[in-house]
């Protein structure tokens, strides 16, 4: 009897020692995997990084360009207004069909400026994604990397 249970207790054993080795070998990843996850992941951190700097690059250029805008228009108001009290009303009507074409300019670089902002606005959404997958991808190397060291 006690025969019997010591070769079930070996069987168990030696099966439970097959079953561990298997899972060791399943696990066993190369140093040049490692490295080679290590240098994509070094890389995606680059891309990430030159994502966010054209991400501040366009959103600085926006600014750049919504004060000029403001300007422009600030310093046309200004001469309508000067042209409107300088000259008498026969004149000013003549200036007025001048007047509506500066408005009609006005307009055409208002419009110009709403499809850059759009424009960039999609672009940061575009980079926010790509950033958020890149991130992604990156965890998922670090967490492979921990568990295989």
């Amino acid at each position: 009897m006690k025969s019997l249970f010591t070769c079930i207790l070996l069987l168990c054993f030696s099966a439970i020692t097959a079953n561990a080795q298997q899972q060791v070998a399943q696990v066993h990843v190369s140093k040049k995997q490692i490295k080679g996850m290590t240098e994509r992941y070094e890389e995606l951190q680059k891309e990430i990084k030159t994502i966010e700097d054209q991400r501040a690059q366009l959103q600085k250029a926006l600014k750049d360009y919504d004060s000029k805008i403001k300007a422009f228009t600030e310093g046309l108001e200004k001469v309508e207004q000067q042209y409107d009290e300088a000259l008498p009303q026969s004149e000013a009507q003549q200036l007025l069909a001048a007047t509506k074409q500066m408005d009609a300019t006005r307009q055409a670089y208002n419009i110009q400026y709403f499809q850059l902002e759009n424009h960039l606005q999609n672009e940061t959404s575009q980079f926010a994604i790509v950033s958020e997958v890149l991130n992604t991808k990156l965890e998922t190397i670090k967490k492979t990397v921990k568990k295989l060291k």
